[in-house]
């Protein structure tokens, strides 16, 4: 799990459509929502965009993931979607976009062939 989060992170962080704007000097109007995973069991949640900082999303969907491995593997913004997939070979694969369409397609396209959208979130 942690190894497919690490590389999920990387993946988003590389992407020109995630962006992460928190600390001083911050659109006070800009909130977060987040997808997490567990892959122990299977189970996936997802939080709308309403919290003040990407950390807040990314705890709040753990949270609701509820079980001891759950990670997330999107954050979004304002204005923005995610998506979660996961491939038949286990790997999961996140992204964030300006459409909702965009996030799923990257999310397939970062999980790896034959991918499936299990989460989204505007």
């Amino acid at each position: 799990m942690r190894n497919n989060l690490a590389r999920l992170l990387f993946v988003m962080a590389a992407s020109t459509s995630f962006a992460i704007l928190s600390g001083p000097g911050a659109n006070a109007s800009v909130t977060y929502g987040a997808i997490s995973v567990s892959d122990t069991s299977g189970r996936v949640a997802t939080v709308p965009s309403t919290y003040p900082t990407w950390q807040d999303a990314a705890n709040a969907a753990n949270t609701r993931c509820g079980y001891y491995d759950c990670g997330y593997v999107t954050v979004w913004q304002t204005g923005q979607c995610g998506a979660a997939a996961r491939a038949s070979n286990g790997h999961w694969g996140g992204a964030a976009a300006s459409t909702l369409a965009n996030a799923e397609t990257t999310a397939k396209w970062n999980a790896g062939q034959d991918a499936v959208v299990y989460a989204r979130g505007c």
